[in-house]
């Protein structure tokens, strides 16, 4: 089992016999791949993430990064071939457990899990629409290093000038 593959599994085991749909999937995956990166300083797996509209969505890194057109959907058509995943009324199913994910790994997919699991897929497709979002283009690779952009602070407009007349 590939890494992507591991990590994939493990967020939709978390979600038992209900299953959980691809839209969802692909938004936990993306804040799992930021938060590990924010942590570690290094990728969860070998995934690369693109812009579309509803947020980022997975891509091999191997693809063009301008061939939006359903590719990510591969990912988890292959992991139903592979008898990884089952699909069933567009809910996906783990079959197999998911293999090759250290504690730490592990800790941190909790993590978003619990901090997002609940939402639901449109919530989580907002809360993906961050500052780098809106900056792309769809198509456009998305870098999980992004996440360190989130130590910055912003000045609102109302601070800004209150700032500018104190120093005028």
């Amino acid at each position: 089992m590939k890494k992507y593959e591991a990590v994939i599994a493990y967020i939709v085991n978390r979600f038992n016999q209900e299953g959980v749909k691809k839209t969802k999937i692909f938004k936990l995956l993306w804040f799992a791949h930021r938060e590990f990166m924010y942590l570690y300083s290094k990728e969860l797996s070998e995934l690369k993430f693109i812009r579309l509209n509803y947020g980022p969505v997975p891509k091999l890194a191997k693809n063009n990064a301008q061939d939006t057109n359903k590719k990510h959907d591969r990912i988890l058509e292959d992991m139903v071939r592979d008898g990884i995943l089952k699909v069933s009324g567009g809910n996906y199913t783990c079959l197999k457990e998911p293999m090759n994910l250290s504690d730490t790994e592990i800790a941190v997919i909790d993590q978003c899990l619990n901090a997002y699991g609940a939402m639901s897929a449109a919530q989580l497709s907002e809360v993906s629409h961050d500052r780098q979002w809106s900056a792309l283009e769809n198509g456009d690779i998305m870098l999980v290093e992004g996440v360190f952009a989130r130590d910055f602070l912003e000045i609102g407009d109302d601070e800004l000038e209150r700032m500018r007349a104190q120093y005028q």
